[in-house]
């Protein structure tokens, strides 16, 4: 959730205090009009009613109209704030006071936007910012293309976000007004700040953000000094940049910013504020695996949410619940979660909500192997997908069905889905999806024994992962995908190779696995690569970086309209070819850059007749799956002077595997004295094997694989 335009109260007059209803014939001030002004329910009679009193209508009574209009919404209810505001807009026409009546819509778009009406926020500030600009009050217009920019962000209308935001900080740079509006203009380039760099966290442009961040955080603590609270403010800014933290996989950093957010929010009487900094800090712990941690943070923001009514917000906690579940394989209590969410949803009739939680509930019912009912929700799902024209959701959930089909063996629908769902992520421009429903095209093949055409389905969709290794900001903005396997080709193809008799391009895919992992590894950390680049080389990066963002956001405002996009996607390609180019050349003149990104040469056949030269040494690589343990053994070439690669399947399950270890590290640690025998156990699971390959050897180099696996990643 993003912070809402009113955090703290209209800024005109103190509260008006009076509500009684004077009688006409007793109206001797602007107070006592007021009251019969707001008595009236028709236009006509509140036009009478100014029309014979002209004497009263001034600033001061417009001024009492909109304190009235702030009193009614924070004591007794919107309608009553609105109701009022349109008699504030009535006398600022009459005055024909173009400031007034900017100020007036502008006014009722904050309350709309603390009432989580965005649409028509955008519609009362829209009209403020024509009447300013029609009267050239530049003072006003930077707070109100400020507070415009961030209502789109809200309703995903990053264009206009951006080109709102970007007009509001150079207008509050450059205007020099003498008659300052309701807001400083540290105000304005704090707002525009945040907002972009809300955009920047979203296309990964992560140093871009915190840049942005920080100085927005010093405005904000300037103007803090001024005698108003901007606390919300500073909250939000700090919240921000825990988000950002978070993104790039700096755990350390984003939990101390949230830290700071949260000690402020406790002082503010501010729930929906308390309820997202919640969501924030659980999704750091649920990127952190830590579940607990995670599950007690959104359980908190979905009871500040619920208590308020805000069931909107509430759906995404609700969704952060079940995926939390699900990730700890408490299936029930993520079907639970996801089912609350969809029932909300439908409530507030969020459509994307709506399919994020069928797709939930199908995913934890396949798991359950209850397919009949996994279909129904994937396909309830899709048929929204499909009237609100999703092409992404329409993919991905495709996809989910082909995986559901081929758990249930239905192998000809399975293939048939798969191949819809390649089709269609290719449309919608989508390598991940296309990744995705490749592989498990691949593995529906495999199924039906067409092995050479799996083993090259599978190898085309490791080649499309790889090229989505150096994925740039601005890339494709997909959706969340809920149990995502990012090397499921990798086991998939190497499970066949080994299968073929083919060990050894079983274990260059396999090392090319353990690339594909150290690279996602490693890119959480690409805010600290940059700083390895020259000032001329971050310009640069940022350059390219922009433009692949901008032809992004054309081609959504394009596809928004139903236009072709053709044109632009060739642009798209254009632009990340010339970031490669840029990427290329960095890599050359910073040589240690491309370790520490993950950018290492997978292992080639002449390195293994490298390493197996010496015929004393042998070499044990393990390799981890999902549910099956390999190990590779390599020793000394043979005649023809190739390496001479084993591979054998170890006979035990990845979980019992790792719980015999743990059971062992408990031993050593407590000095039992039977741990001899659980080692010469173990010894005989992941030695033994090799034991032939073995006689002669006096140096053997063990390559390890993580317990939880190379391949195995948790849905």
């Amino acid at each position: 959730m993003f912070r809402n335009v009113l955090t703290v109260p209209i800024l005109l007059l103190a509260a008006f205090s009076s509500f009684a209803q004077a009688p006409s014939r007793d109206i001797q001030s602007e107070t006592d009009l007021v009251a019969v002004l707001c008595a009236q329910d028709s236009e006509p009679a509140r036009e009478k009613l100014l029309a014979s009193h002209p004497q009263f209508v001034n600033k001061d009574l417009w001024e009492a109209l909109n304190s009235r209009a702030a009193t009614a919404y924070y004591v007794s209810s919107p309608e009553q704030a609105f109701a009022t505001y349109r008699i504030a807009v009535e006398v600022a026409a009459r005055l024909k006071n173009p400031r007034l009546l900017a100020t007036t819509y502008y006014n009722i778009g904050r309350t709309y936007s603390g009432s989580n009406q965005i649409s028509k926020a955008i519609e009362a500030y829209e009209q403020s910012r024509r009447v300013s600009e029609e009267s050239n009050l530049q003072s006003d217009l930077t707070y109100i293309l400020a507070d415009l920019g961030l209502l789109y962000f809200i309703q995903e209308d990053y264009p206009h976000a951006a080109r709102y935001s970007e007009q509001a900080l150079l207008l509050s740079e450059t205007t020099i007004d003498h008659s300052p509006g309701v807001w400083p203009t540290e105000y304005s380039r704090a707002t525009a700040l945040s907002t972009l760099a809300n955009l920047d966290l979203r296309n990964g442009n992560f140093r871009e953000a915190i840049e942005k961040l920080k100085k927005a955080l010093a405005l904000h603590q300037q103007l803090n000094h001024g005698g108003l609270s901007f606390n919300s403010y500073l909250a939000g800014d700090l919240q921000t940049i825990g988000q950002v933290y978070t993104a790039s996989g700096e755990y350390a950093e984003a939990l101390r910013y949230l830290a700071e957010a949260l000690k402020i929010v406790q002082t503010l009487a501010d729930a929906n504020l308390m309820a997202s900094l919640q969501n924030d800090i659980g999704t750091l712990y649920l990127e952190q695996e830590d579940y607990l941690q995670a599950k007690k943070s959104f359980e908190e923001s979905l009871r500040i949410y619920l208590a308020n009514n805000n069931q909107r917000e509430a759906t995404t906690v609700l969704l952060n619940l079940g995926v939390t579940e699900q990730r700890q394989s408490n299936l029930e209590e993520a079907l639970r979660r996801f089912k609350s969410s969809l029932e909300v949803a439908k409530g507030v009739h969020s459509i994307d909500a709506m399919i994020a939680a069928g797709e939930g509930i199908g995913a934890v019912l396949t798991a359950k192997h209850e397919f009949s009912a996994a279909l129904e929700a994937f396909d309830q799902s899709l048929k929204l997908a499909r009237g609100s024209q999703q092409t992404t959701r329409q993919t991905e959930l495709t996809w989910r069905m082909s995986q559901t089909y081929l758990e249930m063996g239905k192998l000809q629908d399975a293939v048939s889905f798969a191949q819809d769902a390649v089709a269609l992520g290719r449309t919608s421009h989508s390598p991940k999806l296309v990744n995705l429903a490749t592989t498990t095209l691949g593995e529906c093949y495999a199924a039906q024994n067409k092995i050479e055409l799996a083993t090259q389905t599978l190898k085309g969709a490791i080649d499309d992962l790889e090229l989505m290794r150096d994925r740039v900001a601005g890339s494709e903005v997909e959706s969340q995908l809920f149990f995502e396997n990012k090397v499921a080709a990798y086991e998939l193809l190497v499970n066949l190779l080994i299968k073929q008799g083919r060990p050894l391009d079983a274990l260059m895919y396999a090392e090319r696995a353990k690339g594909r992992v150290l690279l996602d590894v490693l890119s959480s950390g690409r805010a600290e690569l940059e700083k390895s680049l020259t000032p001329a080389e971050r310009d640069e990066a940022h350059r390219l970086n922009q433009r692949i963002s901008q032809i992004n956001e054309q081609i959504k405002l394009r596809e928004s309209s139903n236009s072709s996009s053709d044109a632009l996607y060739r642009q798209l390609d254009s632009a990340r070819l010339e970031y490669q180019s840029f990427q290329n050349n960095v890599y050359v003149s910073h040589p240690d850059l491309k370790v520490r990104s993950g950018r290492t040469q997978s292992l080639t056949s002449n390195e293994l007749n490298h390493l197996t030269l010496n015929n004393k040494r042998a070499f044990l690589e393990y390799i981890v799956g999902k549910d099956q343990i390999y190990l590779f053994v390599l020793t000394a070439a043979n005649e023809s002077g190739a390496p001479k690669p084993k591979v054998y399947s170890v006979a035990i399950k990845p979980l019992d595997l790792e719980q015999k270890v743990e059971q062992f590290h408990q031993r050593l640690a407590d000095r039992h004295p039977d741990f001899a025998g659980l080692a010469r156990e173990l010894y005989s699971i992941l030695i033994g094997p090799a034991d032939s390959e073995l006689r002669g050897i006096d140096t053997i180099c063990v390559i390890p694989d993580g317990l939880r696996g190379i391949f195995h990643f948790r849905p």
